[in-house]
């Protein structure tokens, strides 16, 4: 026999009498503290050999998992005295190495593990449990993933996609184990004030969304903390428990409704975190043609999206009134605004306006009957309660435009102020309802009249208005999600029509005068004016109209003259009176006229463009050249604009298109690696040239 095969039996011998060993220790020491009640000693015993799982093999463990199911079923007072330092020995056993297997069942190993956390919920202390397993899951992290270079190693694909798995699978197993524990300790835990415990187990459940948000929002998740919240249930009263009846009950009354009030904030705390990446699946079910089918391939919306309805309809449960809830938030916005006596001269005053507000604890309170949910929660229950959930007989509340202005500036600024406050799900669902309100017909003439007097005819209701349509790009545009941009290139094109054409040109023009370097902003913008610049505005006629026209038309004398008197009237050369003239149609204008002045204004933003996107120094001995192709883009729409509307005056563009001619000559000139922008550039202008009759 080789050296090397006496030293391999050799160990495996060692290993043999090691294991041996420790599970011959385990059973002495459980047959010491039956005997003794010495408890403290059993928990050494645990600790010393099994604190590091990982030393033993997989057979080993299994033997040492067996031993425990074997000593606690047969001890149940062991388990009751024991058992609050059992769930983190039983947690590292999920962090050690197995071979792979695909099925729970054919997981040995992993089905005792469960089985001993099955013996603690059933017999443990729920009190002395309970601190432990929630310092275990408030911390609770996914591991991090194997390598791809040691996946690339394996051979079997089925062994790839185990170990790729894996973190996520053992994260999942952790979590259902430790919080069915949980849930089993507070339903067994005899007591008059639940609400403490409660208290307790809320908090760190909140500390566990956010200790790894991306995964503890798993569809597997989110249905467990739907049980957990569906199925939870007080206590039972202390046997020994000497309260008088009168006192007992106040006491529950007040327990109740301490517990309502957590159940409720939970499950506000839940929805505005599951929601939070929720932008694609709330606007294809609400817009689907804005989706392609690219990206409605790239959606998977068909579990952890319709698992919000069985959330709302939990909601419903316990009592929640959305409907209402939303009303009272939007009023409350609506009050901030016309109690203000400040002048509202720039965005930092409705900046301070809103967080004194928000700050102050007299704003916290709720109204009578109402829960405490959070503002974001309420606002995308709501939605989707009332555009997807779509439930019959139920009237919803009509909010108008300029209502929604003002709520949504009270929702966005502590967006803006604190990023990690931010669900861009809830901005998605603001915009869609201030979409709603203005295509509502029935809201037409409110909302005209509310945008004339609050919003057109003084400073600080312009001032509003502004500040709401930045902060909107602010949020939007720093999401970098194109479906969100893409609504609120629709939402801003629907706000811009409905507003005096001043006002439109205005933002539209200072925004791309002084906006943010917000990647695509300007181009949709100047899209937008395009449009605006190009289009009949459309005299939408609202119901007051409507009926004088139509009392108009009642009033007016109809010639009941006999038709034998007209034929009387009639020549025998067959002439009759001459017909009256045609109706001139209706005068049209533009949603936005362009006027010398505004011409004038878009050829000095021209400039600009020109300035910011050709680079130019001539003045060092080598001539620096750069070509800013973020802001070319911003150029070449401008340049489409004029090439689309054709009624600027021509002085003001031939020097234009000159100008642009020399930066493309003294690019080329250089050679500068810029040749496909330079030749897109080259016909753009040879088409305005021939628009505009330029040589």
């Amino acid at each position: 026999m080789s050296d090397t095969d006496t030293d391999t039996q050799s160990n495996s011998t060692i290993t043999q009498v090691n294991i041996d060993q420790v599970l011959q220790v385990l059973e002495d020491a459980s047959i010491e503290c039956y005997e003794t009640k010495d408890f403290i000693s059993f928990s050494t015993v645990l600790d010393i050999h099994l604190s590091d799982p990982s030393i033993y093999t997989e057979e080993e463990r299994y033997d040492i998992l067996m031993k425990l199911n074997e000593i606690f079923n047969a001890n149940h007072d062991l388990v009751y005295e024991v058992g609050w330092d059992i769930p983190p020995i039983l947690i590292a056993f999920f962090n050690c190495e197995m071979k792979p297997v695909f099925g729970l069942m054919k997981e040995k190993t992993t089905v005792l593990i469960l089985k001993l956390f099955e013996i603690m919920s059933f017999h443990g202390n729920p009190k002395e449990m309970l601190l432990p397993c929630c310092e275990l899951i408030s911390g609770l992290k996914q591991d991090d993933p194997y390598t791809e270079e040691f996946i690339s190693s394996l051979e079997s694909r089925e062994d790839r996609y185990f170990y790729r798995e894996k973190p996520l699978r053992v994260y999942m197993l952790k979590f259902h184990s430790l919080l069915q524990l949980i849930s089993s300790c507070l339903r067994r835990n005899q007591t008059i004030v639940p609400s403490r415990f409660l208290s307790m187990v809320i908090s760190k459940l909140i500390s566990f969304l956010n200790s790894d948000p991306e995964h503890s929002r798993q569809i597997t998740v989110s249905r467990r903390l739907y049980t957990f919240l569906r199925d939870y249930v007080p206590p039972d009263i202390p046997d020994n428990n000497q309260d008088s009846i009168d006192d007992l009950r106040i006491v529950l009354k007040q327990e109740n409704a301490l517990q309502r009030k957590l159940l409720v904030f939970f499950y506000s705390v839940l929805i505005d975190h599951l929601t939070k990446p929720m932008v694609p699946q709330l606007i294809n079910h609400i817009y689907p043609n804005m989706l392609n089918p690219e990206q409605k391939n790239q959606l998977d919306f068909l579990e952890d999206f319709e698992m919000m309805s069985r959330f709302c309809g939990l909601g419903l449960s316990m009592d929640l009134d959305y409907p209402n809830s939303y009303k009272f938030e939007v009023d409350k916005s609506i009050e901030l605004f016309n109690q203000c006596k400040k002048p509202l001269n720039n965005s930092d005053d409705i900046f301070e306006l809103v967080i004194q507000d928000y700050n102050l604890t007299k704003n916290r309170t709720i109204a009578e009957g109402l829960p405490s949910l959070s503002t974001s929660s309420i606002v995308f229950l709501y939605t989707y309660y009332q555009l997807i959930d779509k439930p019959k007989f139920f009237q919803f509340p009509k909010i108008s435009f300029v209502e929604l202005v003002k709520f949504q500036l009270y929702t966005y600024v502590p967006f803006i102020l604190n990023p990690k406050l931010c669900n861009l799900s809830v901005v998605a669902s603001l915009m869609i309802q201030t979409l709603n309100s203005l295509n509502d017909k029935s809201l037409i003439e409110l909302n005209q009249e509310q945008i004339h007097s609050q919003f057109e005819s003084n400073e600080s209701g312009k001032t509003i208005l502004f500040s709401y349509l930045q902060y909107s790009t602010t949020l939007v545009f720093n999401s970098n999600d194109k479906l969100l941009i893409k609504l609120y290139f629709t939402l801003l094109i629907k706000i811009m029509i409905n507003l005096k054409e001043e006002i439109s040109y205005q933002f539209i023009f200072d925004s791309l005068l002084n906006c943010p370097p917000f990647d695509g902003f300007q181009v949709g913008l100047i899209g937008i004016l395009k449009d605006l610049l190009m289009n009949d505005r459309i005299k939408v006629v609202t119901k007051s109209e409507s009926e004088t026209t139509t009392n108009t038309n009642t009033n007016t004398n109809i010639n009941t003259e006999p038709i034998e008197d007209k034929l009387e009237t009639l020549k025998l050369s067959g002439s009759a009176p001459p017909p009256p003239p045609p109706v001139l149609p209706p005068r049209v204008t533009k949603y936005i006229r362009l006027t010398d002045e505004r011409a004038n204004d878009l050829m000095l933003l021209f400039d600009v463009f020109l300035e910011e996107t050709f680079l130019i120094n001539e003045e060092t001995e080598e001539v620096e050249l750069e070509l800013q192709t973020d802001k070319l883009n911003s150029l070449l729409a401008l340049l489409n604009l004029i090439n689309s509307v054709r009624s600027f005056p021509v002085e003001l563009v031939t020097p234009r298109l000159k100008d642009l001619e020399t930066n493309v000559e003294k690019f080329t000139n250089y050679k500068v690696n810029v040749d496909d922008y330079l030749a897109f550039i080259t016909f753009n202008v040879d088409k305005a040239k021939r628009f505009y009759g330029v040589k």
